[in-house]
């Protein structure tokens, strides 16, 4: 929503835009539910943590509060873009997670003796959205850190949030272990009406404006029809309504309106483009993994034979990550 529209209804901000602080996040009993329920299953030890939902469900505000949750808690919590095309970032975020600097962020057998440190950090939570988009190779990655990490006092735990049905990258035979890990995965409903009507109050009300304010009953009832309580719906649902009402003049959405406005809503409602990671980079890193579990493994049976690791728990530690994408 432009600053011209903001200024005709009052607004000092746009009310539909992304969550930017975690102050502005809609606190609904629903939702909330949810967020108890991932930090819980974080705090008892839970090393995957899957969320599906229909496109515009709010599984990103949702990956959004976790953090903010885990945070409060004094866990270290990371939300990784699903763009991520090369485990380099990730590596960097890791290792200054254990306290390594330079070069030395990037070896995961530096990240093992870090790990094995019982005054290091607990945990380390990396938040993935649209995780159905992320390849095999990545995935595979991503497993492999989970089981180095077993082998230290520092835990590592993933939150993943992704489509409804199959996630391809999740299927490759190598990866049944994470996927076993992944299910049951949590479903992010639609919001009952009465939900949903407070949720966009409540961002009208962030933005310095009121529902009652802007849309009649008749309207509301519209939207709420339509949107079928899914939050990116009633989100570009009631900012084309606002902006079709503002092109007639008038400060108040009515049903017409919102019928009008539903074209344009329509096309604001995107699914995000798949993303491939990089082959090369991952399998590099994955490579790189597979050795330092096999040492960690040698290390803690060795050194701590109560520990009973059995070489069966980590996954094809003789196929490097090339394989799989």
């Amino acid at each position: 929503m432009d600053n011209i529209v903001q200024a005709f209804y009052g607004f000092h901000r746009s009310p539909f835009g992304p969550v930017t602080v975690p102050c502005h996040l809609i606190h609904l009993d629903s939702r909330n539910r949810l967020i108890d329920d991932a930090v819980a299953h974080i705090l008892a030890g839970r090393s995957v943590i899957a969320f599906g939902g229909e496109c515009g469900a709010g599984k990103t505000v949702l990956i959004a509060a976790i953090t903010a949750r885990l945070q409060e808690c004094q866990i270290l919590a990371v939300q990784v873009s699903s763009a991520l095309r090369s485990p380099a970032r990730l590596q960097r975020i890791i290792g200054a997670a254990l306290g390594l600097e330079g070069d030395l962020a990037l070896d995961p057998q530096r990240w093992l003796r870090a790990a094995q440190d019982e005054n290091a950090a607990p945990a380390i939570v990396l938040l993935f959205d649209d995780a159905d988009l992320l390849a095999a190779a990545m995935l595979h990655y991503l497993w492999l850190l989970i089981r180095l990490f077993d082998l230290g006092a520092v835990k590592l735990h993933l939150v993943l949030t992704g489509g409804l049905g199959r996630w391809p990258g999740l299927e490759h035979p190598d990866l049944a272990g994470l996927r076993q890990m992944a299910d049951p995965r949590i479903i992010v409903m639609p919001l009952e009406d009465d939900e949903a009507a407070a949720y966009l109050g409540e961002k009208l009300r962030l933005a310095g404006g009121s529902l009652r304010r802007v849309m009649t009953d008749a309207a509301l009832l519209e939207l709420l029809e339509l949107a079928g309580g899914i939050p990116g719906r009633l989100d570009a649902l009631a900012e084309a309504a606002l902006t079709q009402a503002y092109q007639n003049g008038w400060r108040r959405i009515t049903g017409p309106v919102m019928q009008a406005a539903l074209p344009c809503a329509l096309e604001m409602i995107v699914s995000p483009p798949p993303v491939q990671s990089s082959w090369r980079s991952v399998s590099m890193a994955a490579l790189a993994l597979v050795a330092a579990v096999g040492a960690g493994m040698a290390f803690s049976l060795r050194n701590a034979p109560a520990m009973n690791v059995h070489p069966s728990a980590t996954p094809a530690l003789g196929h490097s990550a090339a394989a799989l994408d």
